[in-house]
This record gives C-alpha cells, sequence and structure tokens, in this order.
C-alpha cells in the first residue's frame, strides 16, 4: 500500500523566510504509521525546501507544475495525479499551511473530486487492514477533539487524512536522506487528463443581503420606542416587560397575562 504526503512551501512568522510547515512534517510521521511506502508530491516549483520535508523520511518526491501565471487548482491538480498513481490509495495533508493565501480546503477538494472520505485533524493510526491487491479495507483512527479528547473514527476504502499540529508522530530528521531523495518534476502530460473534479459544481452568485426574520413590531422596538423606567417598582417593570414582549410577539395573552399584571 502506497500513501501520498501533500508538501507546500511555508512562510516563517517571524523571518518571513520559507520554513517547512509543521503540521505537514506531522504528515509525513502520519504516513510512516500506514506504509514504509511513501512518496510526496508538491504542487509548484521545484525549490530546495523540499529537500527539508525528505530528510523526515521521503525517499521521492514529485513535483507537479502550475500554468504559467502560477495559478490553477491545487486540490484538482493533485486529484488528477492521485488518478494517474491509482496504487496511491491514501492522502496525507498537513493540518493547515502557513503561505499566507492557503485556504485549508485541498483535503476536502481533493476529496470531492476523487470520490473519497477526508477526514480533519487526525492525530493518530490506531488499525490498518488491507485487501487483496493492497488496496485499504477498514481504518481506525483518532482524531483530536478540544480539551486533549481522541475520538476514534473508522474509514473504509481510499481516503485522505489532515493530520493535526499536536500529533506527537514528528520522525527524525536525517540530512543524508534528505539529499539522497529523488525530486522530479512531473511532466504536465502525465497530469492533463482528467482535471475536471467530479460531482456536482457550485453556483457562484453575487452577494446580497440576508432577509431580516423579525417582524416589523421587532424593528420597531429595536429603533428605541420602548420606555426607559428609572427604579420602578416591581409592578411597573412587570407591566413594562410583558409590553415589550407583546411588540415582540412573545408576550403572553389571555388570563396568564391579565394575572400577572394585575
Amino acid at each position: 500500500m502506497r500513501v501520498a504526503v501533500a508538501l507546500s512551501c511555508g512562510v516563517d512568522s517571524l523571518s518571513g523566510r520559507a520554513a517547512p510547515v509543521l503540521s505537514e512534517i506531522h504528515a509525513i510521521g502520519l504516513a510512516r504509521q500506514l506504509s514504509a511506502d511513501l512518496v510526496g508530491v508538491h504542487v509548484g516549483a521545484q525549490t530546495s525546501l523540499l529537500r527539508d520535508y525528505a530528510a523526515y523520511g521521503l525517499n521521492r518526491i514529485d513535483v507537479l507544475p502550475r500554468d504559467e501565471a502560477g495559478t490553477g487548482d491545487v486540490g484538482t491538480i493533485l486529484a488528477a495525479w492521485l488518478r494517474a498513481n491509482a496504487d496511491i490509495s491514501i492522502l496525507v495533508t498537513g493540518h493547515k499551511a502557513s503561505g499566507a493565501l492557503d485556504s485549508g480546503l485541498v483535503p476536502f477538494e481533493v476529496a470531492h473530486a476523487l470520490g473519497w472520505a477526508v477526514v480533519s485533524d487526525v492525530a493518530a493510526v490506531v488499525a490498518v487492514s488491507q485487501q487483496d491487491g493492497g488496496s485499504p479495507g477498514t481504518m481506525q483512527v483518532l482524531q483530536a477533539r478540544p480539551r486533549g479528547v481522541r475520538r476514534p473514527v473508522f474509514i473504509d476504502g481510499p481516503c485522505v487524512l489532515a493530520a493535526h499540529e499536536r500529533t506527537g508522530t514528528v520522525p527524525t530528521y536525517i540530512h543524508a536522506v534528505g539529499r539522497a531523495a529523488q525530486i522530479e518534476g512531473v511532466h504536465p502530460g502525465m497530469v492533463a487528463e482528467g482535471l475536471e473534479p467530479e460531482g456536482p459544481e457550485g453556483e457562484i452568485r453575487p452577494w446580497r443581503a440576508r432577509p431580516r426574520l423579525m417582524n416589523g413590531a421587532a424593528d420597531t422596538a429595536r429603533q428605541g420606542s420602548a420606555n426607559v423606567l428609572v427604579a420602578p417598582s416591581p409592578d411597573e417593570a412587570a407591566r413594562a416587560i410583558i409590553d415589550h414582549l407583546r411588540q415582540l410577539g412573545l408576550g403572553p395573552s389571555g388570563s396568564a397575562s391579565r394575572n400577572v399584571t394585575q
């Protein structure tokens, strides 16, 4: 079973220089729990930063070019690359990138395009079963939740896993492995087929103000039509509250209201 790890060029928040993304280093450690046959994949130009990623345990990294303008849907390009490499059934990504222009939606875009399952905030892999041919069967992972809670999640078939930043699975950095890694650019023709994502497309509409869900009485009350009472008696305060609730359409009616106001 081959496992792919998606890599990106991060930016250090203090120095502004290119730096590995911590959650993607955790993604490499998480992928090593799944299989020893790993391959990294990066969408963009080749940089020396990829050697730093490879030093954490990647012997090969495929670099997928974007168009001449440097734009393009990263999720769509990754999905096309995965279609061309049918022996890869699991894609592990970071929790979020740090390039300042990232949306964090790449794992979901890939899963949507391929029809795969997706699990975010994965902290650890508990168990993995393989079917005939090496494809993944049922996988159990632990999903990180607030306050240190770990929730078990079961997945069947190919999937996309987004590693959490606090998985505790940081692999050992080996400089020699990074220098010896094979980093190659993949020809655009190898990923040109199937660039259009599968599934229903969303509809882009111009923004418009949402309709207000309050009635006219509520709007009038919000505009300051109520009286301000200073140190009222209990009876006066009760009557003012009931009158205000009636203006909002929420006040009591019938004998119940008469009993309160008397």
